[in-house]
């Protein structure tokens, strides 16, 4: 047997991300934008790991069919737009009357003190943007750790939360992402000359 290692990636298998993005300032350029000014050391480099990015995909879309064939009540519900800042929903879950949010996330970090600990601070920003656009106090956030705790679970671990906000703390959070977008917007138009900003 010759065996000859090819020069693909995962990216070229062609595993399709979701619906393309609409043009404008998304939650999620607005949070990178806010973890980069708060720590530049974790959050300033560029991605190159699309092995991990095309996984992230792939389990999200995953969760998503499993969704499907056993909840219908369960749905992605495109973007959604407040205030200039556009958010896309993994899904929503209804509950009675009530709408929940729902977000995954598939990490390499140890899933030691989520969603509480710093290093998720990012998620719950995301996840409370999502509960403000769909006017909810309601969130569930489920995870896929690649490595576990890297302690005791080596191994992949599904973790699932009930999260539950009060009205503040989404209203806190919705300013600070609107403050970020406005001078996001002014550094644009300074660098593009212009005041034709999305």
């Amino acid at each position: 047997m010759i065996a000859t290692l090819r020069a693909g990636t995962i990216a070229d298998l062609g595993v399709a991300p979701g619906p393309a993005r609409e043009a404008g300032v998304h939650v999620s350029t607005v949070i990178k934008q806010l973890c980069r000014a708060l720590d530049p050391a974790r959050f300033s480099g560029e991605i190159t790991d699309w092995t991990r990015i095309e996984v992230g995909f792939t389990v999200e879309a995953w969760i998503e069919q499993a969704w499907q064939a056993r909840r219908a009540h369960t749905f992605r519900p495109g973007a959604i737009s407040k205030d200039g800042i556009i958010g896309s929903p993994d899904a929503v879950t209804f509950d009675g009357d009530d709408v929940i949010v729902d977000e995954i996330k598939c990490t390499w970090m140890s899933s030691k003190g989520c969603p509480d600990e710093k290093k998720f601070w990012h998620w719950l920003v995301q996840i409370k943007a999502y509960c403000h656009l769909l006017d909810t106090t309601r969130a569930r956030l489920h995870a896929i750790f690649m490595n576990g705790d890297y302690k005791d679970h080596r191994e992949p671990q599904y973790l699932s939360w009930d999260l539950q906000f009060h009205d503040g703390e989404i209203a806190e959070n919705w300013a600070m992402l609107v403050n970020q977008a406005t001078a996001l917007r002014r550094d644009h138009e300074q660098q593009a000359g212009t005041t034709d900003v999305p």
